[in-house]
């Protein structure tokens, strides 16, 4: 989960300027699109790099019409995030 990974990024900072009450998570395209989601809506989001080619069924990384390299995130239905991220 997207939570475990961040907790484990976290650590492994030298000098960490995460703060232990964080709210938010903050993402951003090449664009300047920028978007927060809530801690708590992170329980069940994933980084989403590759999709499967239905054709094919091999898995090949998400092309730049489909939004590329993004995060998912299932409970927040209808909820638009932030294509191509390159900034958390």
């Amino acid at each position: 989960p997207l939570l475990t990974l961040l907790e484990y990024v976290k650590t492994k900072m030298k000098d960490s300027i995460w703060s232990e009450d964080w709210k938010y998570l903050y993402q951003t395209s090449p664009e300047g699109y920028s978007v927060p989601v809530y801690r708590e809506d992170l329980h069940d989001a994933f980084l989403c790099i590759y999709v499967m080619n239905e054709e094919s069924g091999e898995y090949e990384m998400i092309d730049y019409d489909h939004g590329g390299i993004r995060f998912v995130f299932p409970s927040l239905f209808g909820w638009k995030s932030c294509k191509w991220v390159t900034k958390v």
